[in-house]
């Protein structure tokens, strides 16, 4: 399974995160924030990600921890999926995507489907 990350955050933090949490190595494509790419929930950052891929959008999950990151992966065409941070979903958000409690589910959700 190959992943892009797309964040508006710096790119060593974003690397940081995802070692920590073990999940860096199923990301091949990461574009961050200081690449100069729009504000979400422009798709951009998003779909450089998946070219960086070399896949289309529906190929690809988007993990965002905004209502705008979702809303973007959604403009962009992607498989978004929510991990929450500052702002909580609200139930509307909650019944059209899959909402995670942390990194560390998803990475449980990804092994459970890379096997």
């Amino acid at each position: 399974m190959m992943l892009p990350v797309a964040s508006s955050t710096a790119r060593p933090s974003v690397e940081a995160v995802l070692e920590h949490a073990g999940i860096k190595r199923f990301f091949k494509a990461i574009c961050t924030g200081d690449q100069g790419f729009p504000s979400k929930p422009a798709p951009d950052i998003f779909l450089a990600a998946a070219e960086g891929l070399g896949v289309e959008p529906g190929e690809a999950w988007v993990l965002e921890d905004s209502p705008a990151g979702i809303r973007a992966a959604i403009a962009g065409g992607f498989t978004p999926v929510m991990v929450p941070d500052l702002v909580q979903p609200d139930d509307e958000l909650r019944a059209s995507v899959p909402v995670f409690g942390s990194l560390l589910d998803v990475k449980a959700e990804l092994e459970k489907l890379a096997n």
